[in-house]
């Protein structure tokens, strides 16, 4: 039975399920009764020959006459688990509030790193490709570092600076997804909102139960690929040149 309320007189001769909003039992029931809804109440004239359980948000209101074969088991977990679903959402909120904190430090402090990582992110075929080779390669080169003390303090680095870009990496497809909707920012601060927007829908689309999983692997792969892409132009560029060779 589904309904919103319901009334209870006659005989049930067999077992009783049943998910109502209120429920009014003052017949017999022949067979166990399952119930989940938010009250109930049995009357002095009814009849529970087998197992009686309610889930309900407040215990259910039971007549010292009514004859049951066993006491009624009562769980009240649906205010529970409503607490535990707002409690989900709060986390999120502040995870969310966290990381748009994280990047707003981090387009202020490195404005100039962080247009060219928004830049090389739109060439998402290249940052993918890139970013599984990344995310695969770099664990284990910094494992083989730390075999001998001197590569130590590298190979701890650069699994710091692994763990800090593929934290960074949803921040700079926000970006992007920002740029796509807002067009392209003029400034620092408007780079920002559009950071703000585009990390707020990947977020809620990252909660989408099943394609919420591929969503954060793409982003992860997309950004840490762009990221890594921009350090190694960097690298590049302060890399001291060679010796030219001297006129004869």
């Amino acid at each position: 039975m589904f309904t919103g309320s319901a009334s209870l007189d006659g005989k049930i001769a067999r077992d009783v399920y049943a998910f109502a909003g209120r429920t009014a039992l003052t017949g017999s029931i022949g067979g166990n009764l399952k119930m989940r809804g938010k009250y109930l109440s049995v009357g002095p004239t009814a009849q529970i020959q087998g197992k009686a359980y309610f889930s309900g948000e407040r215990a259910p209101d039971v007549s010292s006459q009514a004859k049951l074969s066993s006491p009624l088991e009562f769980h009240k977990a649906a205010r529970e688990a409503r607490a535990r679903h707002t409690g989900h959402f709060i986390w999120r909120g502040i995870w969310l509030a966290a990381t748009l904190l994280f990047g707003l430090v981090l387009f202020l402090l490195l404005p100039r790193f962080a247009r060219e990582t928004v830049d090389s992110a739109e060439h998402y075929g290249v940052s993918l490709g890139l970013g599984i080779l990344v995310l695969c390669s770099v664990p284990v080169a910094a494992v083989l570092a730390c075999v001998t003390i001197v590569g130590i303090p590298l190979g701890v680095a650069a699994m710091i600076l692994w763990g800090v870009a593929i934290y960074s990496s949803q921040i700079v497809v926000g970006a992007v997804v920002g740029k796509w909707l807002l067009g392209p920012a003029g400034d620092t601060w408007a780079l920002i909102a559009r950071m703000a927007l585009g990390l707020t829908l990947l977020k809620v689309a990252g909660a989408v139960p099943f394609a919420g999983g591929l969503v954060r692997l793409a982003v992860l792969l997309w950004g840490l690929g762009a990221i890594s892409l921009v350090l190694y132009r960097q690298f590049e560029s302060v890399r001291p040149a060679g010796v030219a060779p001297t006129a004869a």
